[in-house]
């Protein structure tokens, strides 16, 4: 990221990152006494194809930031539109599933919700075996 025509820029060359699933955001050494307004982070795409922030910093010079966002999902009740950001601090009773924590190939997370409104922790667990068609119904 450099300062161009007075604003932050992702210039060339791009580099890459040592981890999986991860992506990183190199400054160049800029004024941060000129340059105040200058922050880095992600966002995602919101219900009207808008880009909301997710996690912003304000940018430091000759930085290099390596990140690795870690996608939870969060079962609770609520009234929201889909594609809408939520704060999950706002919510009651929540259940947090974060695949990170399942052994490899287990992409099915069960949650209960219990009579007095908790959750329960999600037990993860591997799909069945694909059936073939038969044709028959």
């Amino acid at each position: 990221m450099d300062i161009v025509d007075d604003g932050p820029q992702f210039v060339e060359p791009y580099g890459t990152t040592n981890k999986d699933n991860s992506f990183g955001i190199q400054t160049n050494p800029f004024n941060p006494d000129q340059y105040k307004t200058v922050y880095c982070g992600y966002g995602k795409y919101n219900d009207k194809n808008q880009v909301v922030p997710v996690a912003v910093w304000r940018a430091k010079p000759f930085q290099k930031y390596d990140l690795t966002p870690v996608i939870k999902y969060y079962v609770s009740t609520g009234n929201y539109k889909p594609g809408t950001t939520v704060d999950i601090t706002t919510l009651g009773a929540v259940s947090e599933i974060d695949f990170t924590k399942a052994k490899p190939g287990q992409v099915i997370a069960t949650v209960t919700h219990n009579s007095d409104g908790t959750y329960s922790d999600p037990t993860f667990s591997y799909p069945e075996k694909a059936r073939p068609y038969s044709g028959a119904s």
